[in-house]
């Protein structure tokens, strides 16, 4: 497969989604509600840091 130039970033962040995703959807209900809701709280702060990680 011909790779372009840049691609090797996008496949990589694609598959870092995907994780994620992945790692969202297992988690029990009250606990994905809860790291949802911290997610939503950081949208009005433009401190990273205040992002939960996942």
């Amino acid at each position: 497969m011909v790779r372009w130039r840049g691609d090797e970033e996008a496949v990589a962040a694609a598959k870092a989604g995907d994780r994620a995703l992945r790692h969202l959807a297992s988690m029990a209900d009250e606990r994905r509600r809860a790291w949802l809701g911290r997610y939503f709280g950081s949208v009005e702060s433009c401190d990273a840091r205040k992002v939960p990680q996942l």
